[in-house]
């Protein structure tokens, strides 16, 4: 986007800097929604095949860690029976408005929508989440290694206050990443003079980006090791550690392919529509 080196104005930096979040956020999205790992994941997790004995000693020995009974930690199964009633208590978790007020009331209906798709893609049995607002694992009927990977998370969220500290930084970085890097690098580039001026961020947008998933993914990979560890311990056949480990491989590569997408994107956006300084 070429911008005349004078008279720029606040409207213009602040479009440049808008397209550049919207671009930049745009096929991570979609990448997100549409990755074609996730189908093989489930179905190398649905093809685990294990003795009734053997899988309710692996599931009752991660739900009875130390660290988990003394955190009052609950799994709950979502079912098209509860499912309604889930969200709509998971949403007032969340958002605690005065009742009496209209306004909030919107936005916590508005998010209740979304948190109901949530629920409902638990309830397929396409997803799982650990929750730590209410210290919950939400999973599907008949999904025993989404569970176990979900009560993995349970454990490294309440092992310890730096260990928490940590992984609630990889759930807050990329999301402030993916907003504000591209558009302070936009921003800052209406600063400069020469062809050759790049600001830091302007220069390793998509590195600072990329670099904000490190700690989700350190979190989903320790989750997973933490319920292959177990399965070791209650002597998993072969073929069952084998189809384990693909099913949480291909899962965590589905994350790193998100972090991929939205370091470039967060790079090409920031190429985009930086200010183009006439030589």
């Amino acid at each position: 986007m070429n911008v005349s080196n004078d008279n720029t104005n606040i409207f213009q930096k602040a479009a440049c800097s808008a397209a550049g979040v919207y671009v930049a956020n745009k096929l991570p999205k979609f990448v997100r929604k549409n990755n074609p790992l996730i189908r093989p994941a489930i179905n190398a997790m649905d093809s685990i095949s294990v003795p009734k004995k053997q899988m309710d000693v692996f599931i009752h020995l991660m739900l009875n860690e130390p660290v988990l009974k003394k955190s009052n930690f609950k799994a709950v199964e979502v079912t098209s029976k509860n499912v309604n009633d889930l969200s709509m208590s998971f949403t007032e978790k969340l958002f605690k408005f005065p009742k009496n007020d209209k306004n909030l009331e919107k936005i916590r209906d508005i998010y209740q929508k979304k948190i109901l798709k949530l629920f409902k893609l638990v309830e397929k049995g396409k997803n799982a989440f650990y929750s730590p607002i209410d210290n919950v694992a939400y999973y599907p009927k008949n999904k025993p290694f989404f569970l176990a990977h979900e009560i993995g998370h349970a454990i490294n969220d309440n092992t310890a206050k730096a260990s928490k500290i940590f992984i609630m930084s990889g759930r807050i970085l990329p999301g402030i990443a993916m907003l504000a890097v591209p558009a302070i690098a936009i921003w800052q580039s209406f600063k400069n003079k020469n062809a050759d001026d790049k600001t830091f961020l302007q220069k390793h947008a998509g590195k600072i980006v990329g670099a904000a998933f490190l700690p989700m993914l350190a979190d989903e990979a320790a989750a997973s090791m933490r319920a292959i560890s177990t399965a070791k311990l209650v002597n998993f056949s072969k073929e069952a550690l084998k189809n384990m480990k693909l099913g949480y491989g291909l899962a965590f590569a589905t994350y790193v392919s998100f972090a991929v997408a939205s370091g470039l994107s967060a790079a090409l956006a920031t190429k985009l529509f930086s200010k183009k300084v006439k030589e």
